[in-house]
């Protein structure tokens, strides 16, 4: 450990932020120490390069990392025998089982889950959705893989992963790593205040959760006893990446954008309400609340006509509703 990280371990998440916007050095030595992908990912994935190759299938993917491991990188703490949780459509999981696979892990199944990780993969993509019987809403499948005294979880979503990660038990979860940007949805109630707010949801899982999370230090709130905070507010339209967001990029390793920010939602007492949004014309999934027509129509087959094959509009269809967000 050098001089720097000494000094920086000692700071709070928000006095780092305004750290790195004092200079481009010092903006780049923090990110380097304190919000170092690859140190984050190796111990799961291996070099440099692997890592790389991992956030470069993120991308072609539209897949996510979430949980305790994208709370440690925020929030630079280290929790032992964490899994390594990745969320994915279903129809997106060949390519990132693949690359898995290859680094060495071994696909442990479930009772009653297939031996062969593949015919699992097809059996979650033919179910029907809201069939499955995970507790987390949208969940259509979870596959875990076992390397030594490392595991990581592949969360097959329904739809948009996004939907799954916002009915996690409480806020101080909700946190994501795309291939190119960390965000974290709450981030001064997980990371000044250290308060959480639960979401809906009495399964023995989501209470687990919550429980294991109080005795990391942060206290559960009901939306009852929800203290005044913008990020709290239940009338308020959020998305990934808006004010009340910590945005923080990462190096880039792809040219495809970050489409994460299309996903939005309300918080709705005690739970997040948004719908999921499929159209032939987007590629991915998403989770959006309350989408504006004038956005929406950016998705109608005029003025593009039929649109080749291989082609889609999830970049334009962001950009309409950046424009939608900024006048609001």
């Amino acid at each position: 450990m050098g001089p720097h990280d000494a000094l920086f371990a000692q700071l709070p998440a928000r006095e780092l932020v305004r750290l790195m916007q004092t200079c481009r050095y010092i903006h780049d030595l923090v990110h380097e120490i304190c919000f170092n992908l690859t140190r984050l990912l190796s111990p799961f994935l291996g070099d440099h390069e692997q890592v790389v190759r991992f956030r470069q299938i993120q991308a072609e993917t539209s897949a996510l990392i979430s949980g305790s491991v994208a709370l440690q990188f925020l929030d630079r703490t280290t929790y032992p025998s964490s899994d390594l949780d990745i969320y994915v459509n279903r129809t997106c999981g060949d390519p990132v089982i693949h690359f898995i696979l290859e680094t060495g892990y071994i696909f442990q199944p479930r009772e009653q889950q297939d031996l062969d990780v593949f015919e699992q993969l097809l059996t979650a993509q033919s179910l029907l959705p809201r069939t499955a019987s995970y507790p987390l809403r949208g969940i259509a499948d979870i596959l875990d893989f076992q390397k030594d005294d490392k595991k990581i979880q592949l969360i097959l979503s329904e739809s948009a992963p996004m939907e799954v990660i916002l009915s996690f038990h409480s806020t101080c979860v909700m946190n994501v790593i795309t291939h190119a940007t960390a965000y974290a949805l709450y981030p001064r109630a997980t990371f000044i205040t250290k308060q959480a707010l639960k979401v809906s949801g009495t399964h023995a899982s989501q209470e687990e959760g919550r429980r294991k999370y109080a005795d990391r230090g942060w206290q559960m709130l009901s939306a009852s006893l929800v203290p005044a905070s913008p990020e709290f507010d239940f009338d308020l339209l959020r998305w990934v990446g808006d004010c009340l967001t910590w945005t923080l990029p990462l190096a880039q390793v792809s040219p495809e954008p970050d489409l994460c920010p299309i996903n939005s939602w309300w918080f709705d007492l005690s739970r997040m309400s948004s719908e999921r949004l499929e159209h032939s014309a987007l590629e991915y999934d998403y989770f959006v609340a309350d989408p504006p027509s004038r956005a929406m129509r950016i998705l109608n087959p005029s003025p593009w006509g039929r649109l080749p094959a291989g082609v889609f509009l999830d970049l334009q269809f962001l950009q309409a509703l950046d424009r939608y967000r900024e006048r609001r």
